[in-house]
C-alpha cells in the first residue's frame, strides 16, 4: 500500500523504508524538508522497484530501483545513496513545469538542440545544488553521507558548465559517455522521425544561417523532400553530423565558395558536437560522400 509523506506518494518495493528515511532527513535537514514540501505541492510520486536499474524523473513521477543504488565498495544497496537519489529526482519532479517548457521550446525550434542540452544541464544542476545542501546539513548533524552525496557537494561549486565536460554516465557506454549537454541533444534528436521531417528541417536551420554571395540572399528553398529520399534511413543525430561537416566544408577554400554562413551560437561548439557524436556513438561516423552530397543539394538552391 502506498505511503504519502508531505504530499509525496511513495509506492512499490520498500516503500515504507524509503518513506521512513525521507522523514528522518526532513527532521535533520531544513533543505530536505523544504524540497519534500515543494515536491508534494506538485503531487510528485516515487515508484520503487527492487531491480531494473532505474533512477529518473518523468514529469512528476520518479522511477527508482534499489539496485541502481548499490555500494560499489561493500556491495549491497546503500540506503543513504538511495535516499539521496530519491531527493535528487524529486527535485527534478518538482521542476517538471520547467522541463515541460524547455521541451516546448526545443520542439518549436525556438532554441537549438545545443541550447536545449545546455538548459537541461542547468535544470539538473539545480538538483545537484539541492542535494549538496541537504548532504552538508546532514553532515553537520553527524549523519553519514554516501559517495553520491559527497559528489554533489564537490560539484555544486563548479557550476552547471561542469556537466558539459564529463561523461553523462561514466558507467554506461555509447551515448551515455557523451558530455551531459550533448547526451540530452542526442536523445532529443533521435526522438525525431527522420532527417527529412519538418522537425529536423527546423533544427538544421538552427545550426546556421546560410546565404548566397555576392547578393547575400538567404537560402530558403532547400528541398527537404529530396533529402528525405537521400537520407530516409539515417538517424537524425547522424544527419546532423553530416550537415555540420557540409557547412564547414562549404565555406572552406576558395574563401567564400559562393556562400556565407552565420553560425547560431559558436561554430566550435557545433564542431565539438559532431566530433563527440562520432567519438562516443559507434553507429555515427563522418562520411565525405554524404557530406559532399549535401553540399551539392545546397548548390542547387
Amino acid at each position: 500500500m502506498a505511503v504519502v509523506y508531505k504530499g509525496v506518494t511513495i509506492e512499490g518495493f520498500g516503500e515504507k523504508d524509503l518513506a521512513s528515511r525521507l522523514e528522518h532527513y526532513a527532521g535533520r535537514s531544513t533543505a530536505a524538508g523544504a524540497l519534500l514540501v515543494k515536491a508534494g505541492n506538485e503531487k510528485a510520486k516515487v515508484m520503487l522497484t527492487k531491480t531494473g536499474g532505474k533512477c529518473e524523473a518523468k514529469g512528476t513521477e520518479v522511477s527508482l530501483s534499489w539496485d541502481a543504488c548499490v555500494d560499489l565498495t561493500r556491495g549491497g544497496v546503500n540506503v543513504i545513496y538511495l535516499t539521496e537519489s530519491a531527493l535528487f529526482e524529486l527535485n527534478n519532479a518538482a521542476n517538471h513545469n520547467k522541463f515541460a517548457a524547455l521541451d516546448t521550446e526545443v520542439k518549436a525550434a525556438i532554441i537549438s538542440v545545443l541550447k536545449y542540452g545546455e538548459k537541461m544541464c542547468n535544470l539538473e544542476y539545480e538538483s545537484t545544488c539541492a542535494v549538496a545542501e541537504i548532504a552538508k546539513q546532514m553532515k553537520g548533524k553527524g549523519e553519514p553521507v554516501s559517495p553520491f552525496g559527497n559528489k554533489q557537494i564537490t560539484e555544486a561549486p563548479r557550476g552547471a558548465t561542469n556537466f558539459e565536460n564529463k561523461p553523462h554516465n561514466s558507467k554506461g557506454s555509447g551515448e551515455d559517455l557523451l558530455p551531459s549537454n550533448l547526451f540530452y541533444a542526442y536523445n532529443y534528436l533521435n526522438g525525431l522521425k527522420q532527417p527529412g521531417s519538418l522537425g529536423m528541417k527546423k533544427h538544421i536551420e538552427k545550426v546556421a544561417i546560410i546565404k548566397k554571395t555576392p547578393r547575400n540572399k538567404p537560402l530558403d528553398n532547400l528541398n527537404f523532400s529530396k533529402l528525405r529520399k537521400l537520407y530516409n534511413d539515417t538517424l537524425p543525430a547522424q544527419f546532423l553530423v553530416w550537415w555540420i561537416d557540409a557547412l564547414i566544408k562549404l565555406v572552406g577554400p576558395p574563401k567564400d565558395n559562393g556562400f556565407s554562413i552565420t553560425w547560431v551560437g559558436v561554430r566550435a561548439e557545433w564542431e565539438k558536437c559532431a566530433n563527440k557524436f562520432v567519438e562516443k556513438v559507434p553507429t555515427i561516423r563522418h562520411d565525405k560522400t554524404k557530406r559532399d552530397a549535401l553540399i551539392q543539394e545546397l548548390r542547387k538552391c
